[in-house]
């Protein structure tokens, strides 16, 4: 069962806000950028890896031990939020 969250705007603000035009907006605006900047992170330790010599074989070893890695955490969080469990991750 999905909930309803619950945000406290600051009075001084004077206009009807509609969340889901927000929320379209981050999704589409701000969150492709991060997207964005993780792919040009990994080609850029990737041209680091191939400059320094590193053989090709460790690179792609590494490579799929770091996306296999985020896939779990990931999935773990991804659950967590579905299935209500966040209770249990929180390091608070």
């Amino acid at each position: 069962m999905a909930g309803h969250i619950t945000l406290k705007m600051p009075q001084a603000f004077s206009g009807d806000v509609d969340m889901r035009v927000d929320a379209f907006w981050d999704l589409f605006v701000y969150q492709p950028w991060f997207f964005i900047m993780g792919i040009l992170s990994e080609l850029s330790a990737a041209h680091y890896v191939q400059t320094r010599g590193v053989a090709l074989s460790a690179l792609r070893r590494g490579t799929l031990i770091f996306s296999l890695t985020t896939i779990l955490v990931t999935a773990i969080f991804v659950a967590a939020i579905v299935f209500d469990f966040v209770d249990k991750l929180s390091f608070f």
